[in-house]
């Protein structure tokens, strides 16, 4: 008795889900990417590789940083707290 009530409750469930789309994949959108009839497009190409060699490149020094078994800060005794890095300037080390 119980375990028929528990089906039917999870199949309202799994009905009301499906209504409201709440189940299933949901739909990636796919990047359309720069129109070939765009005027400045080899300039935005240009940019988002730069951009890309940038992020990949932070990545790649954050990972030795993690790796490393000693690290080293040098902190000027005038100024303590403006020469110490934070966590974005890590790779800039």
């Amino acid at each position: 008795m119980v375990i028929r009530k528990v089906k039917e409750h999870n199949r309202k469930k799994t009905k009301e889900a499906k209504k409201l789309h709440l189940s299933g994949k949901k739909k990636v959108e796919k990047d359309l990417g720069i129109p070939n009839d765009w005027p400045v497009k080899e300039h935005e190409v240009k940019a988002l590789e730069v951009g890309r060699a940038k992020a990949i490149e932070e990545l790649q020094q954050k990972k030795v940083i993690e790796v490393s078994d000693v690290s080293l800060e040098v902190v000027d005794a005038r100024d303590p707290l403006g020469t110490r890095l934070t966590d974005g300037d890590e790779g800039r080390a």
